[in-house]
């Protein structure tokens, strides 16, 4: 009975510091992506608390962020650049600006993916740090958003609409790879 006891105890014991365990990695993850939220108005909004949630600057000019399911790519010409000083984009490059996420449509849900007009509207904002991560917002208009997996618009979500956003230390990457 005393050896019984004594097994449950370190099985409830040791589930106790598994938990602690991924806590801890679950707060340094967000540490290690930086800080973001993003919100499509009012239509769906996601940041650096969600599962598998990542950010991260490519080349000074682009950016992807990603939590519970949703994804946003995008990229902006700057002007030359000094580290430290903020920086608002020239223009939007249409091809690597893109945002997916789940919504519920008919009461199903569904992967939607939207994008901007051919001539994007808006700005990313953003400020290069010594090690190389940046900060900053950015306001995007989105001009259609489809289902992904049928090309069929989504009528339930009003066009244009504005994906808007703010981040803090998203961390440099190498490479896309």
């Amino acid at each position: 009975l005393k050896t019984t006891t004594l097994m449950i105890g370190f099985i409830v014991l040791s589930a106790c510091g598994a938990d602690t365990e991924s806590s801890i990695t679950q707060i340094q993850s967000h540490t290690d992506t930086g800080s973001f939220n993003i919100e499509i108005a009012g239509v769906h909004q996601f940041d650096h608390t969600g599962k598998k949630a990542k950010s991260f600057i490519y080349k000074d000019d682009y950016w992807e962020f990603e939590s519970n399911g949703a994804k946003l790519r995008m990229a902006g010409r700057f002007p030359d650049d000094s580290s430290g000083v903020e920086k608002t984009s020239i223009d939007l490059e249409y091809n690597n600006l893109y945002i997916e996420f789940y919504y519920k449509v008919a009461n199903k849900r569904t992967r939607v993916s939207c994008t901007p007009a051919q001539e994007p509207k808006g700005q990313i904002k953003r400020t290069i740090h010594q090690d190389l991560s940046s900060s900053g917002s950015f306001s995007i208009e989105l001009v259609l958003c489809r289902n992904t997996y049928t090309s069929e618009e989504i009528a339930e979500i009003v066009t244009p609409t504005v994906v808007k956003g703010t981040f803090e230390k998203a961390p440099y990457k190498e490479s896309l790879f």
